[in-house]
């Protein structure tokens, strides 16, 4: 299955990645205690709309597996 039919449903995120200005595209979440929205990179400062960390921490208010999918 190809990756457009994956996430066919899906609010993708449009941050750049860093160190190449190519679009993210990853998953979008929301913080269910803040509603910060971004994505959830493996390295901190991977994408310019990171809002959860490899970790699942929310990167606004610090708030653990809160991360909930954007549909």
């Amino acid at each position: 299955m190809r990756y457009e039919e994956l996430t066919a449903g899906l609010q993708l995120c449009a941050g750049e990645r860093k160190g190449s200005r190519l679009t993210c595209r990853g998953s979008l979440f929301t913080c269910s205690t803040c509603g910060h929205q971004g994505c959830r990179q493996t390295h901190d400062d991977g994408c310019s709309s990171q809002a959860f960390s490899a970790g699942g921490r929310c990167l606004k208010c610090g708030a653990v597996n809160r991360a909930e999918n954007v549909a």
